[in-house]
């Protein structure tokens, strides 16, 4: 009886621990691949403002203990290889007189504990393209929120997946933007 008991002491005690943890980036461009870069050449730089450059957010606990996740990645080196696969797919070439330059400003994800809990991410970036043959450089802020609800506490899968979501959906959008893209022409 007594081992049942210290069983489950031990169990109890060690949900109740919180560790900050590292989040796994896995997302897609889904870029169409096409030919409509028709073999133009360019660079893209992706630089991340933010202090600290590893954080992606927090997660607070229904016993008021809060965790930090972090990046196992570094982003601004995701994102460069994210964009650059996608830029391909559409038929631009590495190097040249075109840049995409990329600033992450924001990205933030917060979870916090409740019945009907909530998660929020939240991510900006400022996005210039600049045509060094036609001297025109275009900028766009691009600015995205993704919204969960979750039950008590968002597990890490839902976590991962929130955060996910949000880089699809803001490369989505880069991708998509005709002002952006015309100036890569």
């Amino acid at each position: 009886m007594k081992k049942i008991i210290l069983a489950a002491a031990l169990l109890a005690l060690a949900s109740c621990t919180h560790l900050d943890r590292k989040v796994k980036l896995d997302f897609s461009a889904n870029p169409k691949k096409s030919n409509f870069g028709s073999g133009i050449k360019v660079d893209v730089a992706v630089i991340d403002e933010r202090l600290d450059k590893n954080k992606i957010g927090s997660k607070e606990f229904c016993d008021n203990k809060k965790i930090t996740l972090s990046s196992a990645e570094n982003i601004a080196d995701l994102l460069k290889k994210k964009i650059s696969e996608s830029l391909k797919q559409e038929g631009f070439e590495k190097g040249g007189e075109r840049i995409v330059e990329v600033r992450i400003e924001q990205f933030d994800y917060k979870a916090e504990c409740g019945f009907l809990g909530k998660s929020d991410a939240e991510i900006s970036l400022k996005i210039s393209v600049i045509n060094s043959k036609t001297n025109m450089k275009v900028t766009r802020n691009f600015e995205l929120k993704v919204n969960g609800k979750h039950f008590i506490i968002p597990l890490e899968a839902t976590d991962d997946k929130i955060i996910n979501d949000l880089l699809e959906d803001m490369m989505e959008d880069i991708l998509e933007n005709e002002a952006l893209l015309k100036n890569l022409l």
